[in-house]
């Protein structure tokens, strides 16, 4: 359903009890964006994902992959396969117990998953709400 604008200073008036042109800058916009039937702020997501680079949002698809579960299914059948074929091999084993070839690919993939993890303050500071001088805390 559309609905058609409003008059921003009838909004003004009814909602501020003052005309439009005696209103500060900040409230104005706010008041005309009420009017219009338009959002007052912006979608922050969308544009931090506008701002990511390509290898951040690879990245962020890696981090995503390797904590779903069907990672952890399939990493845990690996391991098992790992394990089960080595201890029957016993001395013609690849990676023979206890398994220090192993310990090493679980420490590099515990690297690499380390890597894409945001800490605190790596995000940009985006305004909430500039008009009305809103920020995040």
């Amino acid at each position: 359903m559309h609905h058609a604008p409003l008059d921003a200073d009838h909004v003004s008036r009814r909602w501020l009890g003052k005309a439009k042109h005696d209103l500060a800058a900040n409230e104005a916009v706010v008041v005309q964006s009420t009017a219009d039937r338009r959002p007052v702020s912006e979608d922050i997501n969308e544009t931090f994902d506008d701002r990511q680079t390509f290898g951040e949002r690879l990245a962020d698809r890696v981090a995503a992959f390797g904590g779903s579960w069907p990672f952890i299914i399939a990493f845990g059948v690996f391991l098992a396969i790992w394990t089960g074929l080595n201890l029957l091999l016993r001395k013609e084993a690849f990676d023979p117990y206890p398994f220090i070839f192993l310990n090493l690919v679980l420490s590099m993939l515990a690297a690499i998953q380390a890597l894409p993890r945001r800490r605190e303050g790596d995000t940009p500071d985006f305004q909430l709400m500039p008009q009305l001088g809103i920020r995040p805390a």
